[in-house]
């Protein structure tokens, strides 16, 4: 089964080309499989070996915790946005490196007194002499923004559609949890296929029960007398009490 699978997968790559279609030897393969890494902005491989892992990890924990991903799908898209970041990054080290570059080379030969006039004039024979490189790496950058954009799109989207879950669920458990207690009988959310805890459930009951309160009590303009009348007026006869 397997042999047949691997005849049909070669079967349906195209035919090599007589001519050109990469280098052959395996020093030319090895050199061009590095391609991408000379600047690292569209390698396959997110760190370079002058990269610190450390500070690497660092970085992405940062974005992930703002983030904050729920699930593996969250998780995967947030460490893209975090390894394009990453790349953003290295592409402005690049920029800065070559105009670097241009203070030791002939642009920073240029003879001025005043040291601020000096470096703009440095930076800009930089710019003029590395037309091509500006370029790329402007091309490059694009690039990854969008990619940065377009994840975080997919991931806001993806985030709004749980949380909206999320809330409509508890809604309903806390709806349960108060139906029970009502009754005085014991409820577990997990018989009806909660993924909440008895006492998740519980807090959130009361938490809504004390915003309710606080609400009434913000509609009295947080005067104690009054609140505490239509507070022991509410306990007495909940259903005709009025709102404050």
């Amino acid at each position: 089964m397997n042999e047949q699978v691997s005849s049909e997968i070669q079967s349906a790559e195209p035919n090599p080309p007589r001519h050109g279609g990469g280098p052959r030897t395996p020093a030319g393969r090895a050199r061009s499989s590095l391609n991408g890494l000379k600047h690292g902005l569209c390698a396959r491989t997110v760190l370079l070996p002058n990269d610190d892992p450390a500070v690497y990890l660092r970085f992405c924990k940062q974005i992930l915790d703002y983030w904050k991903p729920a699930n593996a799908m969250e998780q995967s898209i947030a460490q893209l946005i975090a390894n394009d970041c990453w790349r953003l990054e290295r592409s402005n080290t690049h920029e800065q490196g070559f105009m670097a570059l241009g203070h030791g080379g002939q642009p920073g030969e240029v003879v001025c007194q005043d040291a601020v006039i000096h470096a703009a004039i440095t930076e800009a024979g930089t710019f003029r002499d590395n037309p091509q490189a500006f370029a790329t790496l402007s091309i490059y950058e694009q690039r990854i923004t969008r990619s940065i954009h377009k994840n975080m799109k997919v991931l806001q989207e993806m985030q709004k559609e749980r949380k909206a879950a999320e809330q409509a669920a508890m809604e309903e458990a806390v709806l349960l949890h108060n139906y029970h207690k009502m009754l005085g009988e014991a409820w577990d959310p997990k018989d009806d296929e909660f993924v909440y805890s008895s006492e998740q459930v519980s807090r959130e009951a009361a938490r809504r029960a004390r915003l309710e309160e606080a609400k009434n009590a913000q509609r009295l303009r947080f005067k104690l007398s009054e609140f505490r009348a239509w507070r022991q007026k509410f306990a007495q006869n909940p259903q005709e009490a009025p709102a404050a």
